[in-house]
């Protein structure tokens, strides 16, 4: 589970209203995600301190609420002069993350990933490892993005952390 948290590329739009041009972005999109992994790994060196890996894999990523802060697009209406057309936000669709009530399909993406890793053995029970992966927006037929820019999200990553072995070898 994790959060989502980026300034989409909408540039300030200014409209024409009774007094100063009035100005409408886009501030951000916040979205809480539930990635389900499946990943393999393989060992390419298994000294005695040292092992050499490398992963690949699939997920699926769903969003499970979806939050849109932008200006209040209403208020924007009520002093445009008579005629003058709305902005590009109005007639964007805003959706609702899964657990607000928006479909699966529209809330939901599979992404392909690749990385390669270093593990350095302290003990027999404890060993500090990094990793390095990349994760690709996969099947766009399947959806062709989240949320009302239609985003295709893929990402680099960098783990690094302390595992620990329980039990007998």
């Amino acid at each position: 589970y994790s959060l989502k948290d980026y300034q989409p590329r909408i540039p300030t739009q200014f409209l024409n209203g009774p007094g100063p041009p009035i100005a409408v972005k886009f501030e951000k999109i916040q979205l809480n995600m539930l990635e389900i992994p499946l990943n393999f790994r393989y060992n390419f060196s298994n000294l005695t301190r040292w092992k050499f890996y490398g992963q690949t894999g699939a997920s699926l990523h769903v969003a499970l609420l979806a939050d849109y802060d932008h200006s209040n697009i209403s208020n924007i209406f009520a002093s445009l002069n008579p005629g003058e057309p709305g902005p590009k936000l109005e007639a964007k669709e805003f959706t609702d993350g899964l657990l607000e009530g928006g479909s699966f399909e529209e809330n939901s993406y599979f992404t392909a990933n690749l990385g390669v890793g270093v593990e350095r053995l302290i003990n027999p029970r404890w060993s500090l490892f990094l990793q390095p992966s990349v994760k690709a927006y996969l099947l766009p037929g399947y959806n062709n993005g989240l949320g009302p820019n239609q985003d295709r999200i893929s990402s680099f990553s960098l783990i690094t952390g302390a595992r620990v072995t329980f039990g007998n070898k």
